[in-house]
């Protein structure tokens, strides 16, 4: 073997066995802290057990489809027809498939419950995976679990634009809101197994990977008039999407117009898992932060150590993810689904309004941590009714925030910054305040990070904001945390609210929350302090008050870095 050779094979070998910093998901769990005691007195039904409802299945199609027999016409209960996709892809494999862009067929599994009813109606779209393996029947355990609680689930076709066709999730939404549309009709036609028994008012739409990202251009295609990349193309679909979830999405591959991809008004959640070889930082962010919210909507983020890109989808979860160094400290599949199973469910029965009490659950989900796998995980959280105090988008006016008539100030920091938050590539598309302080191994007072105002107050009845440590130490003597058995130190500080009464209320940051460094995981030797995921804290007051200044006082622990973004409030009180 000859020199290049051997460096080369040395380099592949170095990859595929690279450390990834691995913490074991019995030590992960360490970073929690202290989870809270599981509720127990709640009206709401665990979201991963199976509803009472028998399930029917059944396949849909249209054109030809010599490479698929399951959509054949001997075969499908439903004939649909085929769509001209040729604006937003030049080309696919037709030699392979059968067909070219101009007809593309319309596929489909569909899951439903058997009894009489009203059911809104939830379609799901794959990502990019080789085209010969066929990834729809993948999301068979949503399907089954979701049609037994209500729920119709369509499994999309769309393998035809998988393989190495490349910016093409426009026309991956462009294709999911054709199936909607088409299986929407189906209500008022009494030969279909759907008949009369879809809630025309309720849809909801999810998808993997590449997937991911697509179901939010749907969610923007769906208001427009036109294609924009091409207004020739008109749009006219208006559908009642009422829930959007992203597993593993990536973002970017498709810019609408060359702009950043935005949407308002949806129910938003995202999920990603710490050992996602494929998606290796966490895009969902960026989608997650462009959602904008009214009143009644919400939107939550999951990021969850121990999941996997590959595991959300029983016939990828085959071949797993590139890197053999992620698959050491996995989730197994079946705990992986259970959690997404959980999250999905409960999201979509509060977005549909079928259970709203599942809300409560996203603000604070450790507190039914039994739901899940038993891992670590960070989450966010955001609701229609909270207003935004400060975060951080504005200006680089340290001092100014976000709400008229109210101001920052800092004092006895190391440093006092805005700093954009960062993901492994790329950034958040969002801004937070960077604080750093040590009394531990110097002589300093106490640090205060105050936002207050005098000439206005807000009336409220629950503060809440979203918070990264970079680290945090108590004592000189602090147990390193790539340990095992680490003591884990978590971040502590006074958190003291005046009333425009002067009166005050007091509380202290782990009376809501354990919060501490995250377990690191890298990537090809990818830099571990830029997998920033923000963890959302909420603190319910012991009783309403019309605030004038709050201040976060970093008493307790003596020296950290952390970083404190969108600071909000519920306005008048009305938190749910």
């Amino acid at each position: 073997m000859n020199k290049l050779k051997f460096i080369a094979l040395l380099i592949v070998v170095s990859i595929l066995l690279i450390s990834c910093s691995a913490v074991s998901i019995d030590a992960a769990k360490n970073y929690m802290g202290r989870l809270p005691d599981p509720v127990k007195e709640t009206v709401l039904k665990k979201p991963y057990e199976k509803g009472s409802l028998s399930v029917g299945k059944f396949f849909y199609a249209g054109g030809v489809n010599p490479r698929r027999k399951e959509y054949s016409k001997e075969t499908i209960t439903v004939s649909t027809s085929v769509l001209d996709i040729s604006k937003l892809v030049e080309k696919i494999d037709s030699g392979y498939w059968g067909y070219d862009c101009s007809s593309v067929p319309l596929n489909g599994i569909v899951w439903y419950p058997k009894e009489k009813g009203r059911y809104p109606l939830v379609l799901c779209i794959h990502g990019n995976h080789p085209a010969q393996e066929f990834s729809e029947a993948g999301y068979d355990y949503l399907g089954e679990h979701l049609a037994s609680l209500g729920i119709i689930f369509v499994s999309v076709d769309e393998n035809f634009l998988n393989g190495s066709i490349g910016n093409e999730n426009d026309a991956r939404a462009y294709v999911l809101l054709h199936h909607a549309k088409t299986i929407l009709s189906w209500n008022n036609d009494p030969s279909n197994p759907l008949y009369g028994i879809l809630d025309t008012q309720n849809i909801g739409i999810i998808g993997h990977s590449r997937g991911g990202e697509a179901v939010v251009h749907a969610a923007s295609f769906n208001k427009l008039s036109r294609y924009p990349d091409n207004g020739t193309l008109e749009f006219d679909f208006n559908l009642p999407i009422r829930a959007v979830v992203s597993i593993a999405p990536i973002e970017g591959q498709y810019k609408p117009s060359m702009k950043t991809i935005s949407t308002n008004n949806i129910n938003y959640l995202v999920l990603h898992g710490s050992q996602d070889g494929d998606v290796f930082f966490f895009a969902g962010t960026r989608l997650y932060n462009s959602v904008q919210l009214s009143e009644e909507f919400i939107k939550a983020s999951f990021w969850i150590y121990g999941a996997n890109h590959a595991q959300f989808n029983s016939i990828w979860a085959e071949k797993q993810d590139p890197f053999p160094s992620l698959r050491s400290c996995l989730l197994s599949v079946e705990q992986q689904q259970k959690t997404a199973k959980t999250l999905i469910t409960s999201f979509l029965l509060s977005s549909f309004k079928i259970e709203e009490g599942y809300r409560e659950f996203f603000k604070t989900p450790r507190a039914y941590h039994e739901w899940m796998a038993d891992t670590f995980y960070i989450n966010s959280f955001a609701g229609g009714n909270e207003r935004i105090l400060a975060d951080y988008n504005e200006d680089i006016e340290l001092a100014s925030v976000g709400l008229k008539n109210w101001e920052a100030s800092a004092k006895y920091f190391e440093n006092w910054s805005e700093s954009k938050i960062w993901l492994i590539s790329g950034d958040q598309n969002n801004w937070g305040t960077y604080l750093k302080w040590d009394t531990l191994s110097k002589v300093s007072p106490i640090p205060s990070y105050v936002l207050s105002s005098k000439d206005s107050s807000i009336k409220t009845d629950e503060l809440a904001f979203d918070i990264f440590v970079y680290n945090v130490q108590d004592t000189n003597s602090a147990t390193s945390s790539k340990s095992e058995n680490a003591v884990l130190e978590m971040l502590n500080f006074t958190i003291r609210l005046t009333g425009s009464d002067e009166k005050q209320q007091v509380y202290s940051l782990r009376e809501f929350l354990d919060i501490g460094k995250a377990p690191a995981v890298t990537v090809l030797n990818v830099r571990e302090d830029i997998r920033t995921v923000l963890q959302s804290v909420y603190i319910k007051l012991k009783e309403s008050m019309d605030i004038q200044k709050i201040e976060f006082i970093f008493d307790k622990s003596k020296k950290g870095d952390i970083l404190i973004d969108n600071i909000r409030y519920t306005e008048g009180g009305k938190s749910k």
